[in-house]
């Protein structure tokens, strides 16, 4: 893959703004993210996209068995589509003035997220550790959102403002907007695909070697040194 870096300020050292996993064996993404997101949040969410008549792929649900089953969501690709009407201010009822308010373009990028997402967002209090948000298979929902670099930062930002660490799945090789991300991964399948390896196309050597871009890791080695990568971020996680 060409140059995605990504340009997005870091919320910490110690908790990434958003992260990409990507990789044409959905299971072994799944995998990969879902141990970064117990790894970067003291809670993680998961939103997984698929249309109701899709077949399942029983390998991927199998990676979600240790998600608490409160915290998981799934959800259509039309559910996860922009709130169009409520990310309009002219559609609210608001204060005179609120519409020269430098919060107010944050504010109209949070009403603009799908309401499912949104509520959660809201329902979370950001004076606690970091949790993790994952929007898996995303490339199931692209026809909702434009492909351009930086139409996702200020989502991102957003998020990061709430508590959240973002991290986002798909299946096929990213749109431009993943030079929003601040590290990505692909999962390169090897042998019969119930292992790989994984390949760092943009990330923070500081917090792990694994983490140079152009950086080549076993994917069991991978897994086993991602917690130790964010010592502080999972503080007072269960």
């Amino acid at each position: 893959m060409d140059d995605v870096r990504p340009d997005p300020p870091s919320r910490s050292r110690f908790a990434p703004t958003s992260i990409t996993v990507w990789g044409i064996r959905r299971p072994l993404v799944t995998r990969v993210a879902l141990a970064f997101a117990h790894a970067v949040g003291s809670e993680t969410f998961w939103f997984e996209i698929a249309a109701r008549d899709a077949p399942v792929d029983p390998d991927e649900v199998a990676e979600l068995r240790t998600l608490d089953s409160r915290h998981a969501f799934w959800v259509e690709p039309a559910d996860i589509a922009p709130d169009a009407r409520r990310g309009r201010p002219e559609h609210w009822t608001i204060l005179s003035g609120l519409e020269d308010d430098p919060e107010t373009p944050a504010l109209v990028n949070l009403m603009k997220m799908p309401p499912r997402l949104r509520s959660l967002l809201l329902e979370h209090d950001p004076t606690r550790p970091a949790a993790s948000v994952v929007l898996s298979n995303t490339d199931r929902a692209a026809q909702y959102y434009a492909a351009e670099a930086g139409t996702l930062s200020e989502a991102i930002s957003v998020m990061n403002r709430l508590g959240f660490t973002f991290i986002a799945t798909t299946g096929r090789v990213p749109r431009p907007n993943v030079r929003d991300f601040e590290l990505v991964f692909e999962v390169v399948p090897e042998g019969d695909g119930r292992t790989g390896t994984v390949v760092c196309h943009s990330g923070d050597p500081a917090l792990d070697p694994a983490f140079r871009e152009g950086a080549r890791s076993p994917l069991p080695a991978f897994l086993e040194g991602l917690r130790p990568a964010f010592p502080r971020s999972t503080q007072g996680a269960p």
